[in-house]
């Protein structure tokens, strides 16, 4: 947690501009301390939902100015949802023109996200970190440290507004990272994501871990973890695995609060100990390995989801296994054309309305795209993008990953019981 100390430092030094006078008040449902049931009738409130985000671009990148304002605009132009984002003093001017009237909060207290307290004890670290480890992917102290932010950002953005200072009226149930250039060109989203999709997610997440809804914090899989990581333990530090993925999570006050404390944790730990922690995935797959009963996965290419094998039961392929996707040639994703597959989560927590919108553009697109591909409609079959249900990650881990006999190994640098 933030000391008082730092915390009122912050208040002070937050260079931070609400740009609309009209947001809508807020609602912040009750907290329940017992898991919640599946209910089909959820309700969601739009202005308890906010977004953090930040752009800090790196000092190395190849990408113009003219690609950063198009991913900014997909997503600050067109989304009303409530947004908090730090950027610098040289983007502030740039990021509000962008937002127009919709409601932001703008951050510019830090100038790099090496500036974050919780780097400041490890400057030499993040600056030698390549040197040290020059097996790691390439990367910059900078794109290292905007990585690790991401967890402080979510945190400190949902705090500065939840915070009796300012704005005294906005209380919000949910918080989600997101990373600014998410947003696909010409998506149809708006008000996202959808608030009665949020609330049916964790209704079900909860029904499946059996935990309350505000211990739980969703992370979005590039897939399963090899089946040599059983094996692993903590002291082994970040697991290098295409495993989970960091362009977008969330949930609750009370889990954001545990995420930062448990992430920040282990980060120290393995640093000091001379460990690559540049990478946030591979803190989170540690953090998922370890603690995976906290954890809501969301995997486009599960291939065993209800949706998936439907489809693939329609397409009739006989000689589909449910351990391997199905043949590309086929379908994009085992559940239908769904555009890129880093941003299925986008698709996943959007309205009614808005996926089928969505869904309508994605195919029509793709047959544009591929007009060569009309001649063998007979034999090929395009389904639309699907939605699937989160995946409860202890079972998940323990009986499709590790085949039935796996436990998460326990942790002593941040014990379940904190």
């Amino acid at each position: 947690m933030l000391d008082s100390e730092s915390a009122q430092h912050y208040r002070k030094a937050s260079l931070i501009r609400r740009l609309s006078s009209s947001l809508r008040s807020g609602n912040r449902h009750g907290l329940n301390n017992t898991p919640s049931t599946l209910q089909t009738d959820v309700t969601g409130d739009s202005s308890n939902v906010l977004l953090v985000s930040a752009f800090f671009p790196s000092p190395t990148s190849k990408h113009t100015q003219a690609e950063y304002n198009k991913s900014l605009s997909q997503f600050l132009s067109r989304i009303t949802t409530d947004v908090y984002i730090f950027t610098t003093l040289d983007f502030e001017a740039q990021i509000k023109e962008i937002r127009g009237d919709l409601p932001i909060w703008i951050d510019t207290t830090f100038q790099s996200p090496l500036e974050i307290p919780p780097l400041a004890e490890f400057q030499d670290q993040y600056h030698n970190m390549r040197k040290n480890h020059g097996s790691v992917p390439t990367g910059s102290p900078h794109v290292y440290a905007m990585r690790t932010a991401k967890v402080y950002f979510l945190k400190q953005g949902l705090y500065e507004l939840q915070g009796q200072s300012f704005p005294a009226d906005k209380k919000y149930k949910y918080a989600f990272w997101i990373d600014f250039d998410s947003f696909p060109v010409g998506h149809t989203f708006k008000n996202w994501p959808d608030p009665f999709r949020v609330e049916k997610v964790w209704n079900d997440g909860s029904q499946l871990t059996g935990l309350a809804e505000e211990n739980l914090i969703f992370i979005p899989l590039k897939g399963l973890p090899n089946l040599s990581m059983a094996m692993w333990w903590e002291d082994m530090g970040p697991i290098d695995n295409q495993f989970s993925q960091s362009t977008c999570f969330g949930g609750m006050t009370n889990a954001i609060d545990w995420l930062y404390e448990a992430y920040f944790a282990y980060h120290n730990h393995w640093l000091q100990r001379g460990k690559f922690v540049g990478k946030d995935e591979s803190v989170f797959n540690a953090i998922i390995m370890l603690h995976p009963s906290r954890i809501l996965g969301l995997w486009l290419f599960d291939p065993i989801a209800s949706k998936a094998l439907a489809i693939l039961s329609s397409l009739q392929f006989s000689s589909y296994s449910p351990q391997e996707p199905p043949p590309k040639e086929m379908l994009s994703t085992p559940l239908g054309e769904c555009h890129d597959h880093n941003m299925y989560h986008i698709f996943f927590f959007g309205g009614d309305k808005e996926r089928n919108e969505m869904t309508l553009s994605w195919l029509n697109r793709w047959r544009w795209m591929w007009p060569w591909e009309w001649i063998r409609q007979v034999s090929i079959k395009k389904e639309p993008c699907s939605l699937t249900q989160v995946l409860p990650m202890q079972p998940t881990l323990s009986n499709r990953a590790f085949n039935g006999n796996w436990l998460p190994p326990s942790s002593n640098i941040y014990p379940e019981e904190q």
